[in-house]
């Protein structure tokens, strides 16, 4: 009877053991840490970007705060790049993994100067897909690739922060976009939808997103 027991209890103390590893795994994860310079500085106002690691699609961005501090929230569960750059330092790269917990800190990433050598993950993509500077978020098109007869709808939808409704209407950082302007200038009148359903997304080479609710478009040379 004792052998029997012990058996059940080891039973019992196995299936307790791989609930408890399930019920680790979640859906997604967020993200934080701490940029720094090579004097141990904090660097406020890094571009901050999760890239998928198969294709180094972004998949959420964000940016640093005047300590240093990030996070980013609601990562799905994979493999990523986490990506962060800040003008006059060399971009920072480390592989990341979304799902074994709801928070995972990353601690201290120290940024570079250009002229030191980094021995990095390889990334795939050459262009880097957005910037933040203080109100303005600045998506280079290049980075998000669309079919060969996409207008500029079909590529606002693809940038991170912007929302593209069923009749047209744009939204930029949950605000409503009233213009869009191409190379600073009205295009097709003052209704956003008649730009975007209208210009072929090749003409565009950078989109700006702004919180007095204006999309910038720059065409191409």
């Amino acid at each position: 009877m004792n052998i029997c027991l012990s058996k059940y209890i080891t039973i019992i103390s196995i299936a307790l053991c791989l609930t408890t590893q399930l019920s680790a795994q979640v859906n997604k994860s967020s993200f934080k840490g701490n940029v720094r310079d090579e004097s141990d500085l904090p660097i406020p106002g890094a571009t901050i970007m999760i890239l998928n690691a198969a294709d180094s699609v972004l998949t959420q961005f964000g940016s640093s705060k005047p300590d240093g501090s990030f996070l980013i929230k609601n990562v799905p569960k994979g493999d990523y790049l986490i990506n962060i750059t800040f003008l006059g330092l060399a971009p920072f790269y480390q592989s990341i993994v979304s799902g074994s917990a709801e928070e995972i800190d990353l601690g201290k990433l120290t940024m570079k100067t250009h002229n030191t050598i980094l021995n990095e993950v390889e990334v795939k993509a050459d262009e880097i897909p957005i910037e933040i500077k203080k109100d303005t978020i600045l998506y280079n098109a290049d980075a998000f690739k669309t079919q060969p007869n996409a207008n500029v709808e079909d590529l606002l939808k693809k940038l991170p922060g912007i929302e593209v409704g069923s009749d047209g209407s744009i939204k930029a950082q949950g605000e409503d976009v009233q213009k869009v302007l191409v190379d600073g200038k009205e295009f097709f009148g003052t209704d956003p939808k008649m730009a975007t359903k209208n210009l072929p997304a090749r003409a565009v080479k950078k989109s700006k997103s702004m919180t007095n609710n204006l999309t910038w478009l720059n065409s191409q040379a």
